[in-house]
């Protein structure tokens, strides 16, 4: 991440998420093996 020497952790926030179920529980075990302490909102 771009920022990430400046910020302790990481927040997302995704709105209007138009990908499958499947692929969207993929992305997100993903990032958090990459980054544990990412928190992500989703406003559908």
């Amino acid at each position: 991440m771009r920022y990430s020497q400046h910020f302790e952790k990481i927040i997302l926030v995704l709105f209007d998420v138009a990908v499958s179920e499947h692929y969207y529980e993929e992305w997100l075990e993903g990032l958090r093996r990459k980054y544990p302490e990412v928190k992500v909102i989703r406003k559908d």
